[in-house]
Formats: structure tokens, sequence, C-alpha cells
């Protein structure tokens, strides 16, 4: 996935919490966009690829842990779930696969890598989880059910 913002790369002061959307299948979640698995308790490690070349100002990153700020929310937009962060949405996961979305919340451990843009999106060089709920939508309701 391709990741923009700001030239500025920081190191985590503290650990930071943050979330991400997945899939869960049988209590196992997958990231959404290429179906790695995580587990609760264990920490993730990926390099931070960046484009060669920053276009007007921003860089672009090619790989890393990508996330969203707790401040970004997930509603029901018709057939898509949202992630909308300053009443902008900045991601939409399609409603097909409701009963098997997840929320997998996660803390970018203290000393990592991280870049952050304006959108609440962040991407950095690890990641720790917390904890997985299943994303259940109930007559235009959002509920989340913790994964055993």
């Amino acid at each position: 996935m391709c990741w923009i913002g700001e030239n500025k790369y920081r190191v985590a002061k503290d650990a930071i919490p943050v979330f991400k959307i997945g899939l869960s299948r049988k209590n196992i979640a997958f990231s959404y966009f290429y179906y790695f698995k995580y587990e609760v308790g264990k920490t993730y490690y990926e390099d931070i690829i960046r484009y060669p070349y920053d276009v007007l100002d921003k860089v672009i990153i090619l790989e890393g842990l990508h996330s969203y700020s707790m401040d970004a929310k997930i509603t029901q937009d018709n057939d898509y779930i949202s992630v909308v962060f300053n009443n902008t949405s900045i991601e939409l996961y399609s409603n097909h696969f409701t009963r098997e979305l997840c929320k997998i919340e996660c803390t970018i451990p203290k000393g990592a890598v991280y870049y952050q843009n304006e959108y609440g999106e962040l991407v950095s060089d690890s990641l720790k989880i917390e904890k997985i709920e299943n994303i259940i939508v109930n007559k235009n309701k959002i509920e989340l059910i913790e994964l055993q």
C-alpha cells in the first residue's frame, strides 16, 4: 500500500495506541489487503520502504506497518465500512465482508520509527497486537465483539 505524508519521521517516546482494519476467520485476524496473519500479544516488524523521490515535499512510503490514529472512527457508509478522521473518510472497506471485518487494536512500541499524516494514517516499523474485535453491523449500528 502507498502512504503519502510529511517528509518527517518520528521515534515513539512512549507506546502509541493505534488500530487496523482486517479480516477475521475462525478467531484469527488477517490484514485486509495482503492477508498477513496477526495474533494478540505478538509484535511484528517490517522495514519502512520509501519511494526514492519526494513529490511536492511529501514522502511516499511503499511498505511498512499501516495503522490509524485512535482518534479515527469506524462508521458505516452505505455498502462500506469507513474509517473517518476529522470528518474526512480516509478509507473504505467493502461491506460484502462485514461479517468477517475486524478491528485490530495495536500499539506502536516505544522506540519505533513512524510517520503520521494529516489524515490520521500512520506507518511504522513495528506494531504490537493488543486486541482483536469483530465488526458486526446490525441495522446500521456497528458493534465490536472481541475475538476469543
